[in-house]
């Protein structure tokens, strides 16, 4: 892909964040937020489904060729735990 400019990559980035959103959705995954900000860095998309909560962190490739992660596409998986109540 050329340098088109960082306002290019955003909404590019902002495309492929709503169609994984639109992807999970239509699975019955319920979002409750998006881009959310800590010191530690960004998560992209935050939902539920069923009773677990998922954390989705997408990267943009370079290619026009598109896999997802049931394909076995899975770089890094990481079972995070934390001080989450309830």
């Amino acid at each position: 892909m050329a340098e088109q400019g960082k306002g290019y990559r955003q909404r590019l980035g902002q495309r492929g964040e709503d169609l994984a959103a639109e992807y999970l959705e239509e699975r019955d995954y319920k979002m409750i937020d998006r881009n959310v900000r800590r010191r530690e860095g960004e998560i992209d998309l935050v939902a539920t489904h069923k009773k677990t909560l998922v954390i989705v962190e997408l990267k943009l490739r370079s290619s026009a060729q598109f896999d997802l992660a049931a394909d076995g596409e899975v770089g890094d998986v990481q079972h995070v735990e934390s001080g989450i109540e309830g």
